[in-house]
């Protein structure tokens, strides 16, 4: 499993589990990160036994920004033919 994909369905931020798989001593660098059954283990004991979700939305997080908010026509061509 990745790292990622247990923040995920943590409802936790990937540096915040990072972080915390260093305390612990795993070699974890990044939220690409592999983790086998025990550290995934580990990691969902030292969040606690409902391991961090809440019912509510967390607001931790901050809203996705739009990368395009939106198309812009196509540009006519330069070219005449």
């Amino acid at each position: 499993m990745f790292l990622y994909e247990l923040a995920i369905e943590l409802d936790r931020r990937s540096g915040e589990l990072i972080d915390l798989a260093a305390e612990l001593g795993m070699g974890v660098v990044t939220a690409s990160s592999t983790l086998d059954a025990t550290q995934v283990h580990q990691l969902r004991a030292r969040l606690g036994p409902s391991g961090g979700a809440s019912s509510t939305p967390s607001s931790r997080r901050r809203p996705r920004s739009r990368r395009h908010p939106r198309r812009r026509p196509a540009r006519p061509s330069r070219h005449r033919r």
